[in-house]
């Protein structure tokens, strides 16, 4: 028996074969292929991030290392250019007084003339002398209070240190020494005394 051969068909009319499934071997090579390929990507996406953040950061100034700048502390001085304080050894030495109250340095009386020769006659019974009352005080400024002869009292403020005053006084016209005393009462308490001698002729 002879077979009928089949006539030539085209291309496109022959139906295709079914391909072979893949063996384990090629489905390895596959998921190595994908897993690289994924990692490329991410990759890539994460230096593209780096680049972006980089470029779009303003320009820092970096923190210098504490080791490689030590910091230098300067203390604050208030004293003027070119003056010098003492130690402070000198200063807490030099202890804290009080200043003096103001008093009396000297007191003086005097009488002129001191000495007086004359007649005695009756009808002139005193003799002009000029009292001079001198005082010296340790600080001006200061309220000065006097009495002579326990009369009444006298009283200056002083500007200076020194109080000058004087006057007239009639001295009994007798043969003798007569005393005159000076008592000063404020800032402190000082005397003197003057003598007038009369010699009868």
């Amino acid at each position: 028996m002879i077979e009928a051969e089949e006539p030539d068909r085209p291309a496109w009319l022959t139906p295709e074969r079914d391909e072979e499934p893949a063996g384990p071997g090629s489905r390895l090579t596959l998921l190595l292929i994908a897993g690289g390929a994924a990692i490329l990507v991410l990759v890539a996406g994460l230096a593209a991030f780096a680049l972006l953040g980089s470029s779009s950061e303003p320009n820092r100034p970096r923190p210098r290392s504490a080791a490689a700048e030590p910091v230098v502390a300067v203390a604050a001085s208030t004293a003027p250019a070119g003056a010098t304080s003492p130690p402070a050894a000198e200063q807490s030495a030099t202890p804290k007084t009080s200043p003096a109250k103001p008093h009396v340095t000297a007191a003086r009386i005097s009488l002129e003339p001191a000495n007086v020769t004359g007649p005695c006659p009756r009808s002139t019974k005193y003799v002009r002398v000029k009292v001079t009352v001198t005082i010296t005080v340790s600080s001006p400024d200061v309220r000065l209070r006097y009495t002579v002869d326990g009369g009444n009292e006298h009283g200056a403020t002083l500007r200076s240190k020194t109080f000058t005053d004087s006057w007239e006084a009639e001295v009994r016209r007798a043969a003798g020494t007569s005393t005159t005393t000076l008592q000063v009462i404020a800032p402190s308490t000082a005397s003197d005394t003057a003598t007038f001698t009369y010699t009868c002729n």
